[in-house]
């Protein structure tokens, strides 16, 4: 899996082709391809502040326990 930043750096030369582009079409398209390179350099972000947590959970004793309530 690549990093969030390897598709930020995508992402940051999508956003430099779209402003040397000619063609508004071929801006756009660029633009778009940086939008998604961006949004999957949140998800990876995302997951690993996910897997993060688990895990300090997991060390807690947190995780795999059941919720009781209590005073009932």
């Amino acid at each position: 899996m690549k990093s969030a930043h390897e598709y930020q750096r995508k992402a940051e030369e999508c956003r430099q082709r779209a402003s040397r582009a000619v063609h508004p079409a071929d801006k756009a398209g660029w633009l778009l391809a940086a939008q998604d390179w961006q949004n999957l350099a949140l998800c990876i972000e995302q997951s690993a502040e996910q897997r993060g947590l688990t895990a300090a959970l997991s060390a807690a004793g947190g995780v795999g326990r059941e919720v009781r309530d209590v005073g009932h």
